[in-house]
């Protein structure tokens, strides 16, 4: 079952976005414990881009919400999901986390993967955070139980052209493996805690486009925007950002491709009524902006190809073969050729 969800997933992403690209696998190791240490602008597009898009099998911690009910705790649990509690999930589940962690310690003494989003929370930002604590305790508490155990972090970077807007592009970047255990030192645990995590947050600034400051980000974000950027790169985007003067910046506008697939669009739109009122209504009830591509995602891998296939059933009752396989390969194609070629906006 897992591969089956896990498959349906690698289709369903490929035909979401418009480009995916993968740069530094050659840097994730084939066997070993690893961490991977990702920033989060994405909800839960983010850990599904990082289990796709590499060779290892891993266990994912999660933030606590989002386990809601049994069905979705089952589903969860067979994609290898762990939560993970927060202060503001009540100060009475934290007690909980010390289960999750001696599972955490478990899992990379038998040589697997964890994906972990060290920044706590997800932010649609084209920034860094500063990274909290919670990986070096998985991390040091497994080597305080296992001293001679080798471990490595891979830090990766999650750079989307939008991360809200469809369709879309996204670069995975992973970066130069960390030794964790260069770090460890029992007998001055703070500065192990402290260094680990600068040099964690260090390498995920080269490897996402990192706007440092808070104060500015609206104003250096539009220029950014005005002037076209490859989001998708970081290094080359981060080197512009060295060399802006905040004090020669104003209000651009931002001039986004004419879609001339629009016509198309429209009639995509009148043959998936149903699904993309569904998907309007659900739109207007989103409170977090970042979980907007989620559910875009998920009601686009599942509510449109069963209305498809409903209207294909209608066709062949109605007209016979072949006109139902005209039909059904129209909704797909169309679809996918639009996602592919229709310009991206900022």
């Amino acid at each position: 079952m897992y591969q089956l969800v896990k498959t349906y997933f690698r289709i369903g992403i490929f035909s979401y976005f418009q480009k995916i690209i993968v740069i530094g696998s050659e840097n994730i190791p084939s066997k070993g414990a690893v961490m991977f240490i990702s920033n989060h602008p994405n909800a839960l597009l983010d850990p599904l881009l990082i289990g796709l898009t590499n060779k290892r099998y891993s266990n994912f911690l999660a933030r606590a919400g989002v386990f809601k009910n049994k069905n979705i705790i089952a589903f969860f649990t067979m994609m290898k999901m762990l939560p993970i509690y927060r202060v503001r999930d009540g100060w009475s589940n934290l007690g909980k986390n010390k289960a999750v962690f001696e599972a955490c310690y478990n899992l990379l003494k038998q040589e697997e993967a964890i994906v972990i989003f060290a920044e706590g929370s997800h932010n649609i930002q084209k920034r860094i955070r500063p990274l909290s604590k919670g990986f070096t305790r998985i991390l040091f508490g497994t080597l305080d139980s296992y001293p001679a155990l080798p471990i490595q972090i891979i830090p990766v970077g999650i750079n989307y052209t939008s991360s809200q807007n469809f369709p879309s592009k996204v670069a995975i970047h992973y970066g130069t493996p960390i030794n964790v255990n260069d770090y460890y030192s029992k007998n001055d645990l703070k500065n192990s805690v402290d260094t680990l995590k600068s040099a964690v947050s260090d390498s995920l600034k080269k490897l996402t486009v990192h706007i440092e400051s808070q104060e500015h980000y609206s104003l250096i974000k539009n220029n950014l925007d005005a002037l076209h950027v490859d989001y998708l790169n970081p290094s080359k985007t981060n080197e512009l950002l060295k060399n802006i003067s905040l004090d020669s910046l104003s209000k651009k506008q931002v001039r986004n491709p004419v879609n001339f697939l629009f016509p198309f669009y429209l009639l995509i739109i009148l043959n998936s009524i149903i699904p993309w009122l569904v998907w309007k209504k659900v739109a207007n009830k989103i409170d977090e902006v970042a979980f907007t591509s989620t559910f875009r995602f998920a009601i686009t891998i599942t509510l449109f190809p069963v209305f498809y296939l409903f209207q294909t059933l209608a066709i062949l009752a109605v007209f016979g073969g072949p006109w139902h396989w005209y039909y059904l390969v129209f909704c797909f194609l169309s679809c996918f050729l639009y996602v592919k070629l229709a310009p991206c906006r900022l």
